[in-house]
């Protein structure tokens, strides 16, 4: 094997030391490395190892525009407010909505 695509965990509570521990055997055994969605260290730093990702602020916004063009006035996001990634990638302030509307969507059920 020459090289993997690995998707950091986001999850566990050991996440950051299970994913280096991944990557340095990976490395030790001289197996390319190219991380989806997310780097290994937070941003602005960069770690060693490409990236693929893609742009989530973007992509929301051209899905939002695109529901809102054809006449959809509440758009909501579902998600886990618990993953890392989607707290790195909206604004605290987005974030502190985004929980009042898990809450208040929680009491519909």
């Amino acid at each position: 094997m020459s090289g993997v695509f690995f998707a950091p965990l986001e999850l566990s509570g050991d996440n950051e030391v299970i994913n280096g521990r991944i990557t340095e055997m990976l490395q030790q055994s001289s197996i390319a490395v190219v991380l989806i969605d997310q780097d290994l260290v937070p941003f602005p730093q960069g770690s060693r190892y490409d990236l693929v990702g893609i742009d989530n602020r973007r992509a929301a916004y051209v899905l939002t525009m695109y529901l809102v063009d054809r006449g959809c006035k509440r758009v909501v996001f579902v998600g886990f407010l618990s993953a890392s990634s989607y707290r790195r990638r909206i604004p605290r302030s987005s974030l502190a909505r985004s929980r009042t509307a898990a809450r208040s969507l929680s009491t519909l059920t």
